[in-house]
C-alpha cells in the first residue's frame, strides 16, 4: 500500500482544502498530462469500482409481488380541520 492509499482510507477528503488534496496525489487542477495518466494507468490500473451480480430474476419477482406495500394515510377519510 502506498503512502497516499493509506492516507485516503484515514482522511475526510471532502473537508480538506482542495490545493492540499492536490498536493497529495500529486496532480494539478487542469488533470494530469497524457503521460502521467498513462503512467498512473499501467501502475494502478483502471479507476473502476468491482462489478457486482445484480438482483435475481426470482429475487425481482419476489420484491415486486411481496415487497413493502404502501399504507394509507392516517388522515384518509377523516374530513379537513377534524
Amino acid at each position: 500500500m502506498t503512502s497516499i492509499q493509506a492516507q485516503r482510507r484515514d482522511e475526510e477528503w471532502h473537508a480538506q482544502d482542495a490545493d492540499d488534496v492536490l498536493r497529495t496525489f500529486e496532480t494539478h487542477p487542469t488533470g494530469l498530462s497524457d503521460r502521467e495518466a498513462e503512467a498512473r494507468l499501467a501502475a494502478h490500473g483502471p479507476n473502476r469500482l468491482p462489478e457486482t451480480a445484480g438482483p435475481s430474476a426470482v429475487g425481482l419477482l419476489l420484491a415486486q409481488n411481496y415487497g413493502r406495500r404502501p399504507r394509507p394515510c392516517p388522515d384518509a377519510g377523516r374530513p379537513a380541520g377534524a
